[in-house]
């Protein structure tokens, strides 16, 4: 639950810089992402929102409550969590990352992130004895 509510508070932080920096005050995403990188925030922005959604995806640093919901929940709420849950987050930061112009070293970063998120699920997920607990970092391996 506490991570739940600090990805969300990324989120709702990174989106408030997201709107600060366009100026004509537009909500709309597209002339939100394309006034990103001229907005004196942008990589807070970038940065919040990236944490954000690594938390609801988890990515590797932020992957710490995946295997601890997955034991806890009933296998139905596991099974969601593992699908949508995971989906909503990837569709998300497709969603809100600025295709349109280049920003140095953010490509790069989320490339080693999911790579290492990949390879450390499947490492993780491998030696895991319990399946419960194989799913969260099959999860990790699959949507990173």
């Amino acid at each position: 639950m506490a991570f739940t509510v600090l990805g969300e508070a990324f989120l709702l932080m990174g989106f408030a810089l997201l709107a600060a920096a366009e100026p004509s005050g537009s909500l709309r995403i597209a002339d939100v992402m394309a006034a990103l990188p001229g907005s004196p925030w942008r990589d807070a922005a970038l940065a919040l929102t990236i944490a954000g959604f690594g938390l609801k995806i988890a990515l590797v640093p932020m992957h710490g409550w995946m295997p601890l919901a997955y034991t806890a929940a009933p296998i139905p709420a596991a099974t969601v969590l593992s699908g949508a849950a995971v989906k909503a987050g990837v569709i998300g930061l497709i969603r809100f990352l600025p295709f349109e112009s280049a920003l140095p070293g953010w490509g790069d970063a989320l490339v080693v992130l999911g790579l290492f998120s990949a390879f450390y699920g499947v490492a993780t997920g491998s030696r895991n004895k319990i399946r419960r607990r194989c799913w969260p970092t099959q999860a990790l391996a699959r949507w990173a």
